[in-house]
């Protein structure tokens, strides 16, 4: 995650050979236990080719890592959120239990969330 915050990494995104070939690589480790073939890796990969894919990859994590400015629009949005407020309808939280980067939903630690036992689901 933090290699999409340097020049490194834009120019990476930015070179469709490198950026398939690291999307081919995090593949791996992010998802474990999938086992795909090169058809269905060229079949997805064809989505990298969208115009805004590099921006959005590239805001998407400096904005995670502290490093870019969201929406100024949303802050008001944001802050709300920042206090979490109490889920007061019944929800299901779904999280990449093999993800090995990203925690599930309010940090908790793996294999469970902080929302109520009756209301979270870890997949």
């Amino acid at each position: 995650m933090f290699y999409f915050g340097t020049e490194r990494g834009r120019n990476t995104m930015e070179d469709r050979t490198r950026r398939d070939d690291l999307a081919r690589h995090l593949w791996h480790p992010v998802s474990p236990t999938w086992d795909f073939d090169d058809a269905t890796f060229e079949r997805t990969a064809a989505a990298f080719d969208n115009p805004d894919h590099v921006a959005v990859v590239l805001h998407y994590y400096r904005r995670r890592l502290s490093l870019a400015d969201g929406e100024r629009r949303y802050d008001r949005y944001e802050e709300l959120l920042a206090a979490r407020p109490v889920v007061t309808v019944p929800t299901i939280a779904l999280d990449g239990g093999s993800d090995p980067f990203t925690d599930p939903p309010g940090d908790a630690p793996r294999g469970g969330t902080d929302l109520p036992a009756s209301t979270s689901t870890v997949c």
